[in-house]
């Protein structure tokens, strides 16, 4: 969850250590809720678009899926943002939130129809890499709710402020959408109070019941939702009760109560350098580089932004 201008620290707490969690929770082994994490999180780090070329000089391109320069190239922009973080949603319904009723077809809000969708076809897909991405898109529509991925004043906060910085997304709000510790006030709504803990711990459970009607081997599937929330409720604490690092602490007392193992420590550069080199020529694949985690990630993304862009551009030409 999160946009240029913004402190991507906390998005971390939600997108790789949360949804590990979810995933362990649902019934995925270690070893994939590690990848469907490492992917949700990754969605955000994958910031450059690069060629690596193999020993027989045949390019590969990877993709974009999060840009912290809002001035690159507009379609491109577009559709990184559309695609991954802000996902159209059922623009009446957020209409209904606004104090000015104001109306955007891409307007995003939790859960939307799109947004489920496109999670559900990258659960069917089986492709953990590809359901983590569709995953973090899928949270995104909590924390990015009543924001449109383009430059628009249907985003524009009203302070001096924000007249110096560009319309996009959320960031006249800085990362206040993203941030799990925090209340805050939108007032551009008609209830204005934001409450971030409320938000994400809703799409935890969204997001763990779509895993878990995956996984239809589960049982008391209720009980184990219950017992997520209340988990989570915990973890993070009142408002300002845990520090960032404090609350990282209790999601790794929770790895231990559901599998007896920590969480490994999210590091962003772990897939890239694993998968190829940066040389004089050029970016160069290191060996079996087909079976590496940062490709199958380019891959799984590629697929993931077909399929979702095919949907979303539908709305996005109305």
């Amino acid at each position: 969850m999160s946009y240029p201008f913004s402190d991507i620290f906390m998005d971390i707490e939600f997108h790789y250590y949360i949804n590990y969690l979810i995933a362990v929770k649902a019934g995925f082994n270690l070893n994939q809720a590690y990848k469907i994490a490492y992917s949700a999180q990754f969605v955000d780090d994958n910031t450059e678009e690069i060629v690596v070329y193999n020993k027989e000089n045949q390019p590969f391109n990877s993709v974009l899926t999060q840009s912290y320069i809002p001035f690159i190239n507009q379609n491109k922009l577009t559709q990184t943002y559309l695609c991954f973080h802000f996902i159209p949603g059922e623009f009446i319904e957020a209409a209904g939130l606004r104090k000015d009723n104001a109306k955007h077809l891409l307007a995003t809000t939790p859960g939307s129809f799109l947004a489920r969708k496109i999670l559900r076809v990258s659960l069917d897909s089986q492709d953990l890499y590809q359901i983590g991405v569709a995953s973090h898109a899928f949270a995104d529509t909590w924390a990015h709710a009543n924001f449109v991925g383009t430059y628009s004043d249907f985003n524009s906060g009203n302070n001096l402020l924000n007249s110096l910085i560009p319309n996009l997304g959320h960031a006249d709000y800085f990362n206040k959408p993203d941030r799990i510790d925090l209340i805050w006030h939108d007032d551009r709504l008609k209830v204005s109070e934001v409450n971030n803990k409320k938000k994400f711990i809703a799409a935890a459970k969204e997001l763990f019941l779509e895993y878990s009607n995956l996984l239809s081997s589960r049982r008391a599937i209720e009980q184990e939702l219950r017992e997520l929330s209340s988990d989570l409720e915990q973890a993070i604490g009142e408002i300002g009760q845990y520090s960032y690092r404090e609350r990282i602490n209790n999601y790794q007392n929770l790895a231990l109560k559901y599998s007896n193992r920590r969480i490994i420590l999210y590091n962003k550069k772990l897939w890239k350098n694993s998968a190829y080199l940066k040389t004089a020529k050029g970016y160069r694949w290191k060996d079996d580089y087909l079976r590496s985690d940062w490709y199958l990630f380019q891959k799984a993304a590629k697929s993931y932004k077909k399929y979702a862009w095919n949907l979303i551009s539908k709305r996005v030409n109305n």
